[in-house]
């Protein structure tokens, strides 16, 4: 055994007042000193520093890294020396690994040892989750030969011209990096410091392309997209340039992921950027992940999932000195494989990436969602699955007991959460009480006294009444508290999904405004004293569908509102964008069709597609000249159509055509109401199937089935959903 080696620490700061403590503090009682070199702070750094016993060294800044880390080199005594960055630390309990490390370099003849020692670094995000990972060299051999080079993006060489010997350890003692989270970069002014210094590169050596992956890099984390594009860009537009390869994979992986996040482009670019990928003869796992989540999006999913498996094996077979954001992104990926394998129906696959999805983030609702339904679609006893789920969970522990039973619950898998609640402790079931989350089963004797409107035949029935059972046992408070907790919930797991429903809210106010960043929830709030208010009308709503498709979407609406609930919505949307569907009205021969308000057309042109020409009339109403130049055009050679400009308040439906209705369409944007009591005379007398947009305002559809109801009574009433999961539109109410 050779001498016990010293460990030096080493860093260059400036302004790292809240990084240094921790910067310093992970080496305290290893390394047998601490060097800062300080390049121009304003604030406490050089203070703290001095407080926790390191040597400061004051540096006059010369717009060159290498230049100040070599100054720092300069002032080491120890055998080998620790350079991290500032926003860079190991963990305290990996002191004893790097120990053993030291040992095991010391039983090298000094001759003999390696230059640096490789281990992985992973970088965290502005919630300390891990985004990325890439490999570097940190740990580095005291010697007056090695020394860094470049301005910025600085790399450790030899001055004797010869390759670097390096000792790969992997993940063996991870370093964690946090200067990649945009706030703090944008509070140093990191972004804009080395983008200046990487411009002033490329300008003295404009043949220097690799460069303007570093500039695409540093806009990329400043937000800037189109910037970052085009930089990268200029990249991949100079194949002939002599690069290190590393920089041109970086420029293809991050253009094809900016491609990728921008929903505008088209399946063509993405296509002909792999095709220039595949023509370089190296590998990137991130091409393959972003471009199989490209394919997805697309609507390839048997082509997406082969691209995301390819770019797994990549990554489990490869050692790549660069950034990858598949390594941080493991469990979305897994989670993304579950969803679309599923979709595929190869429930094998399905189960297995589950299983790994779950084991790296065993609280993802979806991905149980999903296994779930997998095994209830494939039969499975509710004992077999609990054996399974208990080699992911602990039903030792409450959370995860309670987390099952919650998704067997939703998926009404009433088997298993039977299953599960008979396993539960006395505490475990008052808690679900107190909670107001257990299992709102009724008897039927209690349900025909409840809700004597409603027939418990079949598990859908007592789905409702559960749903029902909720509302009435809790208030909009609670119920706006379970919904603040489920959103801040989908921007912990599903941060697009997250922004999709936001946006949402931002174009479409008539639901109410959602900002969680500033405590408004205002849609929320609506939702909840809808739900109170409403109950009773729901249950007469459910009563009165003719249909339990109808009732299982409006128990997916409820579960939506309720609950934020995507699976049972994706579960019952009707994927033909038929809302005029001939087994509901089978014959439009002859007939009218009466439209409000026909805007764009698009009704008209799903009732033709239903039907063919074989109507009799359709007449269109829209609020407008410029309205009803737009729908001629969009309409041009539609047989026997009518266009009517009138206001709401002026409709004179008697006196434009006097003809019986048959089917009438109504869409008011919010004024479905108002054109109901409009059509109301018609509506009695000629009884016409309707077609009415339910959706504007959560209490719409109540209001809406009532009105219809009151009209005729002898009206049966449908329910279909189209639009989108993740905040529920585009439902229509249908009376025949």
């Amino acid at each position: 055994m050779g001498k016990t080696l010293r460990l030096s620490q080493c860093m260059i700061v400036k302004n790292e007042e809240d990084n240094i403590r921790r910067a310093l503090a992970w080496g305290k009682g290893l390394v047998c000193e601490q060097i800062v070199v300080d390049t121009g702070s304003e604030d406490n750094t050089v203070a703290i520093a001095e407080e926790m016993g390191a040597k400061v060294f004051h540096y006059q800044w010369q717009n060159d890294f290498s230049a100040a880390k070599n100054f720092a080199l300069s002032k080491a005594t120890g055998d080998w020396i620790a350079f991290l960055d500032a926003d860079e630390y190991c963990l305290e309990e990996d002191q004893g690994k790097i120990r053993a490390l030291l040992n095991f370099l010391a039983t090298y003849p000094v001759a003999q040892q390696p230059d640096t020692v490789r281990c992985n670094m992973l970088h965290l995000d502005g919630k300390g989750n891990v985004f990325s990972t890439t490999t570097q060299d940190r740990f580095i051999k005291n010697s007056s030969k090695l020394r860094y080079q470049n301005r910025i993006h600085e790399k450790l060489t030899c001055t004797t011209g010869r390759k670097l010997v390096i000792h790969d350890i992997g993940d063996a003692i991870p370093i964690y990096h946090t200067g990649y989270a945009f706030e703090e970069s944008k509070k140093k002014g990191k972004s804009e410091r080395n983008l200046a210094m990487l411009l002033r590169e490329v300008e003295e050596h404009p043949e220097e392309y690799g460069v303007w992956s570093y500039i695409g890099d540093s806009r990329m984390a400043d937000r800037d997209d189109a910037g970052a594009l085009e930089a990268y860009r200029k990249v991949i537009d100079h194949p002939e340039a002599e690069m290190d390869i590393s920089l041109r994979l970086n420029a293809f992986a991050n253009a094809m992921r900016l491609l990728g996040m921008d929903a505008s482009t088209a399946e063509t670019e993405v296509q002909e950027l792999y095709t220039r990928y595949e023509g370089i003869g190296a590998v990137h796992p991130d091409m393959e992940y972003w471009m199989g989540l490209c394919c997805i999006r697309f609507g390839k999913n048997k082509e997406g999932i082969a691209y995301l498996e390819k770019a797994l094996t990549e990554m489990e077979e490869g050692e790549f000195p660069f950034t990858m954001y598949i390594s941080g992104e493991l469990p979305n990926v897994y989670r993304t494989l579950t969803l679309v394998c599923a979709q595929e129906k190869d429930a094998g696959k399905a189960v297995r990436y589950a299983v790994l999805a779950l084991r790296a983030d065993r609280y993802r609702d979806d991905v149980l969602n999903t296994l779930l339904k997998l095994f209830m679609d494939n039969g499975e006893a509710a004992p077999g699955v609990y054996g399974f789920l208990s080699k992911i969970y602990d039903f030792g522990s409450s959370k995860d007991v309670f987390f099952v039973y919650k998704a067997a619950k939703l998926m009404r898998f009433y088997r298993l959460e039977d299953y599960v609640y008979h396993t539960l402790s006395e505490s475990e079931i008052a808690f679900l009480e107190e909670k107001k989350e257990g299992p709102f089963r009724l008897s039927k004797q209690q349900a025909r006294e409840q809700y004597p409107s409603v027939s418990c035949r079949n598990e859908t029935d007592m789905h409702f009444l559960e749903l029902a059972e909720e509302i009435r046992r809790g208030d909009a408070v609670s119920m706006v508290l379970q919904m603040t907790n489920a959103i801040r919930e989908r921007e912990r797991k599903d941060k697009a999904s997250y922004d999709r429903i936001l946006r949402f809210y931002e174009e479409h106010p008539y639901w109410g405004s959602l900002h969680p960043e500033k405590e408004d929830y205002d849609t929320f709030w609506q939702r909840a004293r809808i739900l109170q208010d409403s109950r009773e009308r729901m249950v007469v709503l459910y009563g009165a569908l003719a249909d339990y498709y109808s009732k299982r979407v409006l128990c997916a609406l409820m579960e939506s509102w309720m609950h934020l609930e995507t699976e049972p919505l994706q579960a019952v949307k009707d994927h033909s964008l038929q809302i005029f569907d001939p087994d509901l009205m089978p014959d439009a021969c002859g007939k009218r069709l009466v439209d409000f308000w026909a805007t764009e057309g698009n009704d008209v042109r799903n009732f033709r597609q239903a039907y063919g020409d074989v109507y009799g009339q359709i007449t269109c109403y829209v609020r407008s000249e410029e309205d009803a130049l737009k729908l001629s055009c969009n309409l041009r050679g539609m047989k026997r159509l009518q266009i009517f400009v009138r206001a709401r308040e002026a409709l004179e439906m008697e006196k434009d055509a006097s003809a019986p209705i048959d089917f009438l369409r109504l869409h008011g944007e919010g004024g479905e109401l108002q054109l109901l009591e409009c059509c109301s005379a018609r509506i009695a007398r000629d009884k016409p199937s309707l077609i009415v947009s339910a959706y504007y305002g959560y209490g719409s559809i109540f209001e809406l089935a009532e009105k219809i109801l009151q009209l005729n009574p002898s009206y049966r009433l449908y329910l279909r959903f189209f639009g989108d999961t993740l905040a529920a539109s585009d439902y229509y109410l249908i009376a025949i």
